[in-house]
């Protein structure tokens, strides 16, 4: 009795085979009913470690199965012969497929196995893709010492605080602009190393200057063994500015250079003004003026920039510019920092990376 139940079940026809394609196909496609889906979402991150290694053993065993299974189909419905012409040609390729259909019990069997432990292996694999995020943890290296780097890509902040559009005469704002020029002149009269710790009071612009400092003023690691020869400039810095930092641009670049002068490192140091602004509010914009940047200091030869000497600075701007600077260097190389806003004002570095962990619960 129950071997002929077995037979029975074993020997579907081909419209029951196709019944069950197209519902295990729209299962796939619908992106699974509302109520699974809920429970998948709850899995996503925090998946129990056995049922990740049960899905994968699932996986394994019904995608080498369907082989196997695939292999049998073929032995018993290709024809002896070699094909003649095209049609032949895709019937010998092929003809297993159509030719399970109403076939003995033995190729059909072979079949509706294929098929259904071929699905059972698509959904394991659905799942395993679903919960990849409890596989993966955010890893961040975070450092107070990290090396200085040889290209540098740095925001441009406002140097003072305005008042609205409507009154340019505000007495605070033109309060603000007299100490921004008189830090201005001070620091401008100042190297690169003693203009970074001058007194000047709050002049955001400064936090640039350690920056530039931590950088600029310290030898760079000494290069890989087998690192490019080419001729490249020594230590590059790009000022990417805001919408409304693009008329500051000149003044800040005067303030650079004129630190600069007075340091050993005049000459190998190589200050590029980024020719767009960008609006420090939309991610997607910084995010893609900053991957601009990257290839541009990679591809253009007198830079030849590596992965591993770019480093983003994130301290000015909004705290847009700071997600964006993380986005641009996960799982890289490269690196983005942070300037302090109090004493010591230390240089902080960042390097975030996907690492692979088996899940603690």
């Amino acid at each position: 009795m129950a071997g002929n139940l077995a037979l029975e079940l074993i020997t579907l026809n081909h419209w029951s085979i196709a019944v069950i394609a197209v519902f295990l196909i729209g299962i796939v496609a619908m992106r699974w009913p509302a109520v699974l889906w809920r429970h998948m979402g709850r899995l996503e991150i925090n998946a129990p470690a056995w049922l990740l290694l049960l899905l994968t053993g699932v996986v394994f065993l019904s995608l080498n199965t369907t082989v196997h299974h695939i292999e049998q189909l073929i032995l018993l419905t290709r024809p002896a012969e070699s094909p003649k012409s095209l049609l032949d040609q895709v019937d010998y390729t092929f003809g297993f497929i159509w030719k399970g259909f109403g076939a003995p019990p033995t190729v059909e069997t072979h079949l509706i196995s294929a098929l259904t432990l071929g699905s059972i292996g698509l959904i394991g694999t659905i799942l395993l893709y679903r919960l990849r995020y409890s596989v993966f943890e955010l890893d961040i290296d975070q450092r107070y010492d990290a090396p200085p780097r040889r290209v540098i890509i740095m925001a441009l902040s406002e140097p003072y605080q305005r008042a609205a559009a409507s009154s340019p005469n505000d007495p605070k704002t033109q309060e603000a602009h007299r100490n921004y020029q008189q830090a201005l002149a001070k620091l401008a009269t100042l190297s690169l190393p003693e203009a970074s710790s001058a007194n000047v009071g709050r002049f955001p612009w400064q936090q640039n200057l350690r920056l530039l400092a931590h950088h600029l003023c310290r030898p760079l690691p000494k290069p890989k063994r087998f690192a490019s020869r080419r001729r490249r400039t020594s230590r590059v810095v790009v000022v990417l500015p805001s919408l409304e930092t693009r008329h500051f641009m000149q003044a800040f670049l005067d303030l650079v250079h004129s630190t600069l002068e007075k340091t050993e490192i005049k000459d190998e140091v190589r200050v590029i003004p980024w020719d767009r602004g960008v609006n420090y509010n939309v991610l997607e914009a910084l995010h893609s003026e900053l991957e601009a940047i990257i290839s541009h200091v990679r591809s253009d030869p007198e830079i030849a920039a590596e992965y591993a000497e770019i480093s983003i600075d994130t301290t000015p701007g909004l705290k847009l510019v700071s997600i964006a600077g993380a986005v641009a260097t996960f799982a890289s190389p490269m690196e983005f920092t942070y300037v302090e806003t109090a004493p010591p004002y230390e240089v902080v570095s960042f390097d975030a990376s996907a690492a692979f962990r088996l899940p603690r619960h």
